[in-house]
């Protein structure tokens, strides 16, 4: 199954804006929407689902972690706060059919300082008492809380697999991005068999936060990658446009990735359709 996040036209989504880009996102053969919750009431679940459900289309949902979010090093009610925002994400996820809850539930995106070793010790202990009801909550549910890494640029708490196999309780998944690993894993392809069975999401783009393939990445070995530890979900293509002042700035999008967004979108379609189809010809 291969998706689009919506954040490659607009953000915030809203229930027009939704309306308007689903059936071209249909009719370009794309399997899943990716739906961000920046703010919840932002658009409506039960009528994305309805809409989705009409055109043949899954879901997936993606959390966001503005300034004030934070399940670390935060004050009480703030982390309270956040948890409920999750939650919220989760009921999202559950009328919208989405199998999994994704994004860097753990601090504000751009919120980096740095830590001791016993520091960081002490900060992943707090991450998991605090993720730990949420993920009981989205379990409870049927769906998976997947944790992202982000880059050294815009957060210091987990960039790699590794380190967020040592933060992350154990019923907790994570939510690679190939952005993200070409920055900060030594081996990409190593970091996707090492998070092995715990995958619970996938988002996918060029290294310069394009459409993905014509870039430098290792596409074919990627894709073997995720065949070999057995992951089924969608691969999402994740990017962002230059034309939104507030997200441009946000993702660091300082000029147009594509000759378009559309074309960001059904080139980057297209060439993740070649590695199915490598995947089907080599198993």
């Amino acid at each position: 199954m291969i998706g689009v996040n919506t954040w490659v036209w607009v953000s915030p989504l809203t229930d027009d804006s939704l309306a308007a880009l689903a059936p071209r996102i249909a009719e370009w053969g794309f399997d899943v929407v990716e739906l961000p919750v920046e703010h919840p009431g932002d658009w409506d679940p039960g009528r994305a689902a309805a809409l989705l459900a009409g055109l043949g289309l899954g879901a997936s949902v993606v959390l966001t972690m503005p300034p004030g979010r934070e399940l670390v090093a935060a004050s009480p009610q703030g982390v309270r706060e956040t948890q409920d925002y999750l939650r919220h994400c989760v009921d999202v996820a559950v009328t919208v059919g989405a199998p999994a809850v994704s994004g860097p539930a753990y601090a504000s995106v751009g919120r980096a300082w740095r830590m001791s070793p016993d520091e960081r010790r002490t900060l992943y202990a707090e991450l998991r008492e605090n993720l730990r009801p949420v993920v009981a909550y989205a379990a409870e549910r049927g769906v998976r809380i997947g944790v992202e890494p982000l880059n050294r640029y815009e957060t210091s708490v987990i960039n790699t697999v590794e380190q967020a196999l040592e933060a992350l309780p154990e019923e907790c998944g994570l939510a690679l991005d190939t952005y993200h690993m070409n920055i900060e894993e030594k081996d990409p392809l190593r970091a996707v068999r090492l998070a092995g069975d715990r995958i619970a999401h996938l988002q996918v783009c060029g290294t310069d936060r394009g459409a993905p393939g014509g870039d430098h990445f290792d596409w074919p070995g990627f894709a073997a990658a995720v065949h070999d530890v057995g992951y089924r979900g969608p691969l999402v293509i994740e990017s962002f446009t230059a034309g939104n002042a507030t997200i441009a700035t946000a993702a660091s999008i300082w000029r147009p990735l594509a000759s378009s967004q559309d074309a960001l979108a059904t080139e980057g379609l297209a060439f993740l359709r070649t590695l199915a189809n490598l995947h089907t010809s080599t198993t």
